[in-house]
């Protein structure tokens, strides 16, 4: 589901496609970052928005690919987790774990995230 937030952002197809664009650019530096953290948390996370925007396009490709880039996104993330926090929702908030404060420009609060 694409958050309210994303849905003011992406009030059009234009909108979209260009959102689409941004992310695949995003999800293409995270995975070539992807040794230098040592973890895959930031593809994960990019891969949740990009699935967010493939959704709302809801075009043909888009549903399918958005399905499986979900299925990796999850992947990733339970194997990061799993050990840490046992087993957390399919939500943003677990995806926000994955990725630094810094890089969110909000606080994390691991007590109020689970």
């Amino acid at each position: 589901m694409v958050s309210s937030f994303n849905m003011r952002l992406l009030d059009d197809g234009s909108c979209l496609t260009m959102h689409s664009e941004r992310l695949r650019k995003a999800l293409e530096l995270a995975e070539l970052n992807r040794h230098v953290k040592g973890d895959g948390g930031e593809v994960a996370r990019v891969k949740r928005k990009l699935v967010d925007a493939l959704k709302a396009r809801n075009q043909g490709m888009d549903v399918t690919e958005a399905q499986r880039l979900h299925d990796e996104a999850e992947t990733e993330r339970k194997l990061l987790q799993k050990p840490h926090f046992g087993e957390l929702p399919d939500d943003e908030r677990s995806y926000n774990l994955l990725v630094a404060v810094y890089y969110r420009g909000t606080e994390l609060n691991v007590s109020n995230t689970i």
